[in-house]
């Protein structure tokens, strides 16, 4: 992948990241997550380490605009990208045969809520992470479904060949 077409999923992940980060939520830290179509993008038309990049700046970047970079917010943002990207890596092979590219976006969703809940559970003791679990994995559906139907629109409005199914 060329320096410019990385450059552009960087920009608009960051993009959609802040423009997402300025909509108002019913419940803290509860979100679409349609930056993470771009990441997906970027795994299936890329790989691994381009998909990487993309989701690390994405985080450092929307931090900054938000001025949440040095704040604890950034360790859920941080162990839910990491945890994501790695499941949506580990089960894309199966999306070709086995599971649907909706159902590799609900895994990383479910995994980057779950890392989040974990994470949040050690910076806040006392946090009832076991009563949020059930939300949690059920908002993980929600989203995770969503943005994988968009990511799936993405890569076919760009060509990409998409011999995934839905």
């Amino acid at each position: 992948m060329s320096h410019r077409m990385r450059t552009g999923l960087v920009l608009a992940a960051v993009a959609a990241g802040v423009a997402e980060s300025a909509l108002p939520r019913p419940f803290p830290f509860v979100r679409i997550g349609i930056a993470n179509a771009v990441v997906i993008f970027a795994l299936v038309r890329s790989g691994f380490l381009t998909a990487l990049q993309v989701s690390v700046v994405r985080v450092l970047a929307v931090g900054l605009f938000t001025g949440l970079l040095f704040t604890p917010v950034i360790a859920l943002s941080i162990a839910g990208c990491a945890t994501s990207l790695l499941v949506m890596y580990l089960a894309l092979p199966l999306s070709r045969r086995y599971i649907s590219l909706t159902a590799v976006s609900i895994m990383g969703a479910e995994a980057s809520l779950v890392s989040q809940l974990l994470v949040a559970s050690v910076l806040i003791p006392g946090l009832p992470a076991g009563t949020l679990l059930v939300p949690v994995t059920a908002w993980g559906m929600v989203s995770g479904a969503f943005v994988g139907l968009f990511s799936v629109a993405l890569l076919r409005s760009a060509g990409a060949g998409l011999d995934y199914p839905c």
